[in-house]
């Protein structure tokens, strides 16, 4: 059984490599920005897709995932993450994301 110990950075209860507590308003905060910043993707893939006629951009759900990965994702990880999710026939090239990305 894995014991909580007390973070050294924060203070607070966490499992080694696994989990933090949070209090439930922070646990709301973060609910609130996800909606917001979920919202914020769709009008700007929504954008991008009347600017573009890329695969990608006529693809809202590709898309969204693209620019969210693109944040914290190498390219060759957004490739290999695209083919996982969506598969390979729908997963774009590495060129494709590039070009998406600039472009958005």
């Amino acid at each position: 059984m894995t014991v909580p110990e007390k973070c050294q950075q924060c203070g607070r209860l966490a499992f080694p490599g696994e989990a933090v507590t949070i209090s439930s308003d922070e646990y709301q905060e973060l609910l609130a920005f996800r909606k917001d910043r979920e919202a914020a993707y769709t009008h700007h893939v929504s954008k991008v897709r009347l600017a573009s006629r890329s695969r990608i951009a006529r693809d809202p759900e590709l898309a969204q995932f693209i620019l969210q990965a693109a944040e914290t994702m190498l390219i060759k990880e957004i490739v290999a993450a695209c083919e996982e999710r969506f598969g390979v026939e729908r997963a774009p090239s590495r060129s494709s994301i590039h070009r998406f990305i600039h472009q958005a």
